[in-house]
């Protein structure tokens, strides 16, 4: 039913290697691409390679090339975190999103969330490696930059959370969100205080699945493909489901009226996150 189209950084290399589903998937992947770059390539391949009133099924994993800066001495290429805010990449990633959608009316277009990254594994492989000799950075200031980048990241993948469950269509059914950042990231409860009745969440990163602090071990890229896989058939088949017995054109106006603006659209979704403390 639809064409498939994924798109992201090199943390989705050789996926196009993997034992393939029975439907075809366009890939677009680009090692070390930001947001911008990857829409830009995106923008050209739909483009030239569907047609206007093809169905459309994208899905897009990028952002975390925007959130780090490589910063270079004499010691060798280090990597930090960028000035690049949660708000700023949000607003790219929705404009990504509407640039799409304003060429080809006929697509569902999902956001896959942005998996974490560990400051001090990339140092410690940098160094094992010989890509560094020193560094110019404490563990403290590594430290802060790191929880700098959790928050982000956090408030990033709830954005794209809910971008999907409010996403606006013609197939009638929202985009799934496939969570790759939950392979990295567990959550539990452990009880606290004098008598244990108090209960506190604990939330522990396993960076051990990062074999460079950036980059998934082979076993987790294969779950992050499933997990891809899954949600592109089960769109598939909730399109089919949701489809009307006769052809009609009510929702175009709806799809064209929703992408209308992405600046409004973040708008909107700022002054929900300030009057709301729960959603960031």
């Amino acid at each position: 039913m639809f064409r498939y189209i994924f798109c992201a950084d090199s943390r989705a290399n050789n996926f196009q290697n993997y034992a393939q589903p029975k439907f075809h998937i366009d890939y677009i992947i680009i090692r070390g691409a930001s947001i911008d770059t990857l829409r830009q390539q995106t923008l050209e391949f739909v483009r030239q390679n569907t047609t206007v009133n093809e169905k459309i099924n994208i899905k897009v994993c990028v952002g975390i090339n925007d959130l780090l800066l490589r910063k270079k001495h004499s010691g060798g290429p280090e990597t930090i975190i960028s000035n690049t805010t949660s708000d700023e990449l949000c607003k790219k990633l929705l404009e990504f999103k509407t640039v799409i959608k304003s060429i080809r009316h006929n697509t569902l277009f999902g956001f896959v969330t942005i998996p974490p990254c560990s400051l001090f594994a990339i140092q410690h492989y940098n160094t094992e490696n010989k890509k560094i000799t020193f560094s110019t950075y404490s563990d403290v200031q590594l430290t802060k930059f790191q929880g700098t980048l959790t928050t982000k990241l956090d408030t990033i993948n709830q954005f794209l959370t809910k971008e999907n469950i409010t996403d606006t269509n013609p197939f009638k059914n929202r985009p799934l969100t496939v969570q790759w950042h939950r392979e990295l990231i567990h959550t539990h409860t452990k009880r606290t205080g004098r008598n244990k009745k108090k209960r506190k969440t604990v939330i522990s990163y396993h960076f051990k699945r990062l074999y460079d602090g950036l980059h998934a071990k082979s076993h987790v890229k294969r779950k992050w493909f499933r997990a891809l896989i899954s949600a592109f058939q089960r769109e598939s088949d909730l399109a089919v489901e949701n489809q009307p017995s006769s052809p009609s054109d009510s929702n175009h106006s709806e799809v064209e009226q929703s992408d209308s603006g992405s600046d409004s659209d973040y708008k909107c979704w700022k002054r929900q996150k300030t009057n709301n403390p729960q959603v960031h």
